[in-house]
């Protein structure tokens, strides 16, 4: 009889002392992710970031005024990365972008958890506390972010590795799928708003110049009324660009034809034809190539903290 009893009384102790174990080495884990976050080469590697989206609308915009002169030319992400891929040492430059997207979305993400109002301080608050669900604005921004930049170095590796892709064609075989499910012409009249409402929020942000607040502004005079310049007149043509994909969206679902949904190429396209379209659409190429200015421009000089 002592020697089973003696075995029972040890088996918790060893499922103790394992859970014990597993604990500590989850906490070295994330203590050693949180001094990698923290490192400096880990930041100036996601500035990197910024400068390769902001190379991606300048030649972005440079291709919408291709399309407001007439001339042909696919003005979207895939078309700018096509551009990029056929220049001599794009490949190299695709690579380079890739890995500073990439760079930016781990950043996001792993201050989302390990920022001082970050997941891992979140374990900490009160549920009930009004500060602390406020607290969670930057948290789900970061996410976002994170997810998107990670997303963006996808497509940068993807073109760099030879691949290609059609945005149009996806965007429409997209809607055609969506609509063909029940349900499925909701979700996309909600897709379409929320575009909108991302579009509506550049401009504002452009507008009221909030866009400030994600800059440590630069002492040079020359420097700072450049970022203010180029981030208003960037932010405002990026949200006319994604409220006029937002749109595209809408319409296409109210018309039931996934055909009209040709995503940002297909929608820049549709303006040309309007009245005044042709000026739009210029305006909203010179507006990216500014978009893309003051993303170059971030990547010196954003807030990291």
């Amino acid at each position: 009889m002592a020697g089973p009893q003696h075995g029972t009384s040890d088996s918790p102790s060893k499922d103790g002392s394992s859970k014990d174990g597993a604990k500590r080495a989850a906490r070295k884990a994330a203590d050693a992710a949180e001094r990698t976050a923290g490192h400096p080469w880990f930041e100036r590697g996601a500035r990197a970031g910024y400068a390769a989206n902001g190379i991606l609308h300048g030649v972005l915009g440079t291709l919408v005024f291709q399309l407001a002169l007439g001339e042909k030319a696919s003005a979207d992400q895939t078309g700018a990365l096509e551009e990029i891929s056929r220049q001599p040492f794009g490949a190299v430059l695709l690579w380079a972008c890739f890995a500073g997207c990439l760079l930016l979305g781990m950043w996001h993400l792993a201050s989302a958890v390990f920022d001082k109002g970050g997941l891992r301080a979140a374990k900490r608050r009160k549920p009930a506390s009004k500060s602390a669900l406020r607290q969670w604005k930057p948290i789900a921004r970061n996410l976002v972010l994170g997810v998107t930049f990670l997303a963006v170095s996808g497509l940068f590796a993807r073109f760099a590795a030879g691949g290609s892709s059609s945005s149009s064609k996806d965007t429409r075989r997209f809607s055609a799928d969506l609509m063909s499910t029940p349900g499925g012409s909701v979700l996309l009249l909600l897709l379409g708003a929320t575009i909108l409402g991302v579009g509506a929020f550049f401009a504002y942000k452009g507008i009221v110049r909030k866009f400030r607040d994600d800059v440590a502004m630069p002492s040079n005079p020359q420097a700072r009324r450049a970022v203010q310049v180029l981030g208003v007149a960037g932010y405002i043509a990026k949200g006319a660009a994604l409220g006029l994909l937002g749109l595209l969206f809408i319409v296409a679902t109210l018309q039931h034809d996934p055909q009209e949904s040709t995503g940002l190429d297909g929608a820049l396209k549709s303006l040309r034809d309007q009245p005044y379209g042709t000026a739009l659409l210029a305006a909203i190429g010179a507006g990216l190539l500014c978009y893309g200015g003051y993303l170059a421009l971030r990547s010196r000089y954003a807030r990291m903290d």
